[in-house]
């Protein structure tokens, strides 16, 4: 069995049909969850809400808010940031701290 077939029955048995998505794919498609997040609510998502989908995009955007403190950010994804929840976002850590 070679290894297209073998990765396709494993989605099959297992439910998963869509591949696991990395490095900027994933980037993209959290940040679009983003944007649809901070539309909806008009502010972005809290790390500690009860909500699966706000606690996991709140963390996200902790992790990514981590990278650019560390300077580890690109300067791309820091630009895409930048646009889909203002300026500052970066900065919100350090005033909370």
């Amino acid at each position: 069995m070679d290894e297209f077939t073998r990765r396709e029955l494993s989605r099959q048995i297992s439910g998963l049909h869509n591949p696991v998505l990395g490095g900027d794919e994933l980037f993209l498609t959290t940040l679009q969850r983003l944007r649809t997040f901070c539309a909806a609510h008009g502010r972005a998502p809290e790390p500690a809400a009860p909500s699966v989908e706000e606690n996991r995009l709140g963390r996200w955007v902790e992790s990514q808010r981590d990278e650019a403190h560390r300077g580890t950010l690109s300067g791309q994804r820091r630009a895409l940031l930048d646009e889909a929840l203002g300026q500052g976002w970066a900065l919100e850590a350090i005033k909370r701290g």
